[in-house]
């Protein structure tokens, strides 16, 4: 599935050892988008970034992106969870591109316009 939003909330960066001993890195977000432009009412979905791609994405609460995400289930001590991971994302608009912008405008992304 692919929507284009923005990055809502950051939340704070989780790591530890899995069961094979390597180390990883996650780093959760709210992602907020509206599934037709004409919705009066946006989605916020939690999102999740592993590893690698918390550099390479480089993400800012405010930036307008265009991601891509799947979902998967994982099963921990008996019990399932869902995950919703990023498997792509491109950056539409930064958020320091917008702090030239009006003041009333700043927390309006485009799309919402």
């Amino acid at each position: 599935m692919e929507f284009k939003g923005r990055i809502y909330k950051i939340m704070p960066e989780q790591s530890g050892v899995n069961r094979e001993n390597k180390e990883w890195r996650r780093l959760d977000f709210v992602f907020e988008y509206f599934e037709k432009d004409t919705d009066r009412y946006s989605d916020k979905v939690l999102l999740s970034v592993m590893n690698e791609r918390i550099e390479q994405y480089d993400l800012h609460e405010q930036d307008e992106v265009v991601i891509g995400f799947g979902h998967n289930v994982r099963e921990y001590q008996g019990r399932y969870y869902n995950e919703l991971r990023v498997y792509r994302l491109e950056k539409v608009k930064s958020a320091e591109a917008n702090e030239g912008t009006n003041a009333t405008q700043q927390n309006i992304p485009d799309f919402m316009q």
